[in-house]
């Protein structure tokens, strides 16, 4: 189709290995997961404070202090002072939301330490989700008949980060305002920014739970979609770790003579940055589409055109069950139809078709609750990011779900995400207009919680939706409003760009 060659996709790569708190502790140490048998240099000593353990903690308490942050890496180490190898793995928990223990051998599975040896195991803190403070820790060694061999408890304080965001008005237009973050202070774990105040405007992209580097910046753009009757008056709601701030600011409304309404034939690219990982197995990701139209209408001979599409058309299966699933029809090197079977039942519940030889597909008809309807919204997709902090050899495969307003539509099996994913989005699936012509959706992101992998990647999902025809404010027709470029995308440029794969 010829709107595929529009899609494309920039990644945002965050270099963080070998990061190093101000007390030296190194972390995101790229998912390794590894261990290490240390030959004991020295005579059994600690072995008598045990009585007669021969498997036992080196340490008698334990005492760490980490960065919030994900994947901070300690070590604990065990000694075996009998005369016979033993197979042992260490169980550890922690308070409330912190994720703490072992990973891999010693921790998910178990591990043979040899007479006369010290182990060193790696135990991970996953503290993206806590509040600063003091926590408490406790570590069992277990061997392959269940028995506890020693306990050990100890506490881990995780610091309070340095939060220190700037805020830069970068471009001012009567229509989009556009807004560099920095970040001054410590890396932040969980950041997230809100609009407040303001049912008018919106902000572009989302940020919920994104992780942000020290040094780095984030720019973010505020618009509207509807004439402005007065100023307004709205803030950032900046929060991490329990930290708020406020940013305030202005978006001055254009005079009434200034602005008028134009068509076009937009593509909106909606962002959301977020965090994938697999010890935070839920993720919620918020969108706001604006535009979205539809109205019933009565059967405007579908049954024959679907006919036609099926029988005369390509079909192809999406889905990977070796089931046609979506259908187009090509005439002259154009395609003039479209269809898709959202829920399998062997009937097209989405269809699209070209009203004239100059456009591209720009009628779209979806089916709900029995009715059709028309909409201007002719294509919807969710693509998705994972940029791992490791090559996933150290990772367990998994499932992977991709629910819509709680609804699921994209599954994977046994997968280790990388790279980039495209999916059809059904559209019967969306929200009606909530307020002030806008639809308001989530989208889930549902996978295993995996111990032992502690995957985790820096996520990006883009909604990219194409619509036929909108009226947008702009402030003159003279010079391309950068209300334009921003929400609807400069098609132009987009089309200059290689065409992106499309991927199952």
């Amino acid at each position: 189709m010829k709107f595929r060659n529009r899609l494309f996709l920039s990644l945002m790569i965050v270099a963080l290995s070998g990061i190093h708190s101000e007390n030296g502790y190194l972390y995101l140490e790229n998912g390794i997961l590894d261990y290490s048998n240390i030959p004991s240099s020295s005579p059994k000593t600690g072995n008598e404070s045990k009585g007669k353990k021969s498997v036992y903690f080196s340490k008698k308490g334990l005492n760490f202090k980490i960065p919030l942050s994900y994947n901070v890496v300690e070590r604990l180490r065990i000694e075996n002072s009998g005369e016979k190898e033993v197979s042992i793995k260490v169980n550890s928990k922690a308070e409330k939301n912190l994720l703490y223990g072992v990973t891999g051998e010693g921790g998910d599975s178990f591990i043979k330490i040899p007479p006369g040896n010290v182990l060193s195991l790696p135990v991970r803190f996953f503290a993206q989700d806590t509040l600063p403070g003091t926590y408490s820790l406790e570590n069992s060694i277990s061997d392959e008949q269940g028995n506890i061999l020693d306990t050990i408890r100890g506490t881990v304080e995780i610091t309070k980060p340095d939060f220190k965001i700037e805020t830069e008005l970068l471009k001012k237009t009567p229509l989009v305002q556009q807004f560099r973050f920095k970040n001054k202070g410590d890396t932040l774990a969980n950041l997230s920014i809100r609009l407040k105040n303001s049912d008018s405007l919106r902000m572009e992209p989302s940020v919920d739970h994104y992780l942000f580097p020290k040094d780095g910046s984030l720019e973010i753009a505020v618009y509207t979609t509807n004439r402005l009757e007065k100023n307004q008056s709205a803030s950032f709601h900046v929060s991490s770790s329990g930290i708020e701030k406020e940013v305030p600011f202005l978006f001055e409304a254009a005079s009434a003579d200034s602005v008028e309404m134009v068509s076009l034939d937009p593509i909106v690219r909606l962002r959301n940055k977020d965090w994938y990982c697999t010890n935070r197995p839920i993720i919620h990701m918020s969108y706001t589409v604006p535009y979205f139209e539809k109205k019933e209408v009565q059967n405007l001979g579908f049954t024959s055109k679907f006919s036609w599409l099926t029988s005369k058309g390509e079909g192809s299966d999406t889905n990977g069950n070796d089931k046609a699933d979506h259908w187009t029809l090509t005439e002259k090197g154009n395609v003039i139809m479209a269809g898709d079977d959202y829920d399998e039942d062997g009937e097209i519940d989405f269809f699209r078709e070209q009203d004239s030889e100059n456009r591209t597909l720009n009628r779209a008809y979806f089916k709900k609750d029995g009715k059709w309807f028309e909409t201007n919204i002719v294509d919807l997709y969710l693509i998705s990011s994972y940029l791992p902090f490791n090559d996933g050899a150290n990772v367990q495969p998994h499932d992977l779900e991709v629910l819509i307003n709680d609804v699921s539509f994209a599954q994977e099996k046994q997968i280790i995400p990388t790279g980039s994913r495209l999916r059809r989005i059904p559209l019967h699936r969306f929200n009606e207009n909530q307020i002030n012509g806008y639809s308001e959706n989530r989208i889930t992101v549902r996978t295993s919680h995996l111990p032992e992998a502690n995957y985790q990647v820096n996520a990006e999902n883009t909604l990219l939706i194409f619509y036929s025809t909108i009226q947008i404010p702009v402030v003159s027709r003279k010079k391309l409003d950068l209300n334009i470029k921003t929400i609807s995308e400069n098609i132009a440029e987009e089309e200059k760009k290689p065409p992106m794969n499309r991927m199952k």
